[in-house]
């Protein structure tokens, strides 16, 4: 089984990295996070699993665990392959992606290549029930927002964002004030930071 690999980026392209691997060059699907790490010409560590279907093996790439496991859960869904699981954490971080699941965001999860209603429906219904098992409560939202912050959420909403991404980047706002009371137009600042850098 092929948990990891290190090698050189040669190339990446339509989501896909080519590694050299102690000369043997290895096409990888690969997540959002590994493709903002890659770079031509550099060395590349990244996690990894193999899958095996009638078309012949695929290697898919992750950025850590979590993305792992979830993209574990992902195939797990009736008609979602590793392709399309892979295209979801391409659009998605693991927040974003359970946070939307969370919140049955089919609009959402509909927006990966491939995906639509009907299967985002069926990613919401499956998953939704495991994911305080699997990740807790820290791969994505903790919970209700307090009023002033879904305030905030309704005014990012408002700017064209979606609800999960809106309340995944004020809870990764919040997580990075740790120990103080920013005040809402703060929060907002820092959130509206993170949803540009996307």
């Amino acid at each position: 089984m092929i948990r990891s690999l290190s090698g050189v980026v040669e190339s990446a392209r339509d989501g896909a990295l080519w590694i050299d691997v102690n000369g043997f060059g290895l096409e990888v699907f690969a997540s959002r996070t590994v493709l903002e790490q890659a770079e031509e010409g550099h060395p590349l560590r990244l996690l990894a699993q193999l899958i095996l279907t009638d078309s012949g093996p695929s290697l898919y790439g992750f950025g850590g665990e979590e993305e792992r496991r979830l993209f574990q859960e992902l195939i797990q869904v009736k008609n979602i392959g590793g392709r399309m699981a892979m295209a979801l954490l391409r659009v998605f971080s693991v927040a974003e992606l359970v946070a939307a699941i969370r919140a049955q965001d089919v609009a959402s999860l509909g927006r990966a290549p491939g995906v639509g209603a009907k299967r985002a429906e069926r990613i919401c219904f499956e998953l939704r029930p495991k994911l305080d098992r699997l990740f807790g409560t820290a791969a994505g939202e903790t919970g209700p927002l307090e009023a002033g912050v879904e305030s905030l959420a309704d005014a990012l909403e408002g700017l064209g964002f979606s609800r999960s991404t809106a309340r995944s980047a004020l809870e990764e706002a919040r997580r990075s004030l740790e120990g103080e009371e920013p005040a809402e137009e703060d929060l907002l600042r820092l959130a509206l930071a993170r949803l540009q850098k996307r």
